[in-house]
């Protein structure tokens, strides 16, 4: 995924979690289209791998409930008031 721009890069990670979805449950001739599709480009695998690699990592970042997610998006923004 090197060779491409910001915005493909993220598409590609896009189709990826979209591929995921798609396979979890997946018919054979799903599975057979994902497979189509990984094995269309090199940038394909290579997004899906990283789409896996950052659901794994973040899965457990806060698994006891213990961020306000609202105040940090708050805080990243620059919002000093509390979230309604």
């Amino acid at each position: 995924m090197s060779g491409e721009s910001e915005d493909d890069k993220l598409e590609l990670l896009q189709e990826a979690e979209e591929w995921e979805r798609k396979i979890a449950h997946a018919d054979s001739g799903s599975r057979e289209a994902f497979a189509k599709w990984i094995r269309a480009s090199p940038a394909h695998l290579h997004a899906y791998l990283v789409h896996l690699m950052f659901e794994t990592e973040l899965t457990n970042v806060d698994a006891a409930r213990e961020f306000d997610l609202e105040r940090l998006l708050a805080d990243a923004v620059g919002d000093s008031s509390p979230p309604a």
